[in-house]
């Protein structure tokens, strides 16, 4: 029997799938409308792939991406062919009390963050104004990383959180913002910080060469179930749609 402990966790897993119900019916803004119903393994137009061609198991995915501050698993074309021509992708997270995802962006791909459980997680991206749109998000709740914008998740939680993350994109791509900065030559990075080569140098030496989960440190700022003072501001409920919500900078 089911027990009243269990119940909210399955709504909430029942609320995520909802999520990855809804967002297949806009999946074309970022990739090409489909030309079939689905594009199939083999050649032949008639080819019917097994029903195990449209089932892919994402919680042990083999390409999971492990880190000191969790993991995450992908589900694209390239491991999932069924995706192929779908325009759709997603990406689950198991993250450690301050696990980071490090900023970066998906070239071809607006994203929605569902935070399955756990919290709290502050989310946020920078805009083409250079402006910084910040949240902290708690179990239940879910923001949006517009496409191609810098964004990032740093979990400020006791416990693991587990989120999952929808692309509107198979392939949406993603580029590390720190690793993507220094792979470029060490005088073009010295010159945009205005730093030696020499620490320049040493700074890449220390830097994340694989897209898994970063951990921070109480000397890099973060204690786990303490959030910064100049970040309690954003913990706050989030609206639940029965009211207007103004946009960025109206009054």
């Amino acid at each position: 029997m089911e027990s009243a402990k269990q119940r909210p966790r399955a709504a909430h897993f029942l609320l995520a799938a909802a999520l990855v119900a809804s967002l297949a019916g806009c999946v074309s803004a970022a990739d090409p409308d489909p030309l079939r119903d689905f594009d199939p393994p083999e050649v032949p137009s008639n080819y019917a792939p097994p029903e195990a061609y449209f089932k892919f198991d994402l919680l042990h995915a083999a390409n999971a991406a492990q880190g000191p501050g969790g993991n995450n698993t992908r589900a694209t074309s390239a491991n999932f062919p069924a995706l192929r021509s779908q325009g759709i992708s997603y990406t689950l997270f198991n993250m450690r009390p301050c696990g980071q995802n490090l900023p970066h962006t998906h070239p071809r791909a607006t994203e929605i963050l569902y935070v399955i459980s756990g919290g709290p997680v502050l989310v946020g991206f920078v805009d083409t104004n250079q402006t910084a749109h910040l949240n902290m998000l708690r179990e239940g709740e879910m923001t949006v990383f517009p496409r191609g914008m810098l964004h990032f998740i740093q979990s400020f939680a006791t416990t693991n959180v587990t989120s999952i993350s929808a692309l509107n994109s198979q392939n949406p791509g993603v580029i590390i913002q720190s690793r993507a900065l220094f792979d470029l030559p060490s005088e073009v990075v010295a010159t945009t910080f205005s730093l030696p080569q020499d620490q320049i140098r040493a700074v890449n030496g220390t830097l994340p060469v694989s897209q898994a989960l970063a951990l921070g440190t109480s000397n890099e700022g973060c204690v786990s179930g303490v959030l910064p003072p100049e970040l309690t501001y954003l913990d706050v409920p989030a609206p639940k749609g029965e009211q207007n919500v103004p946009a960025p900078g109206a009054r």
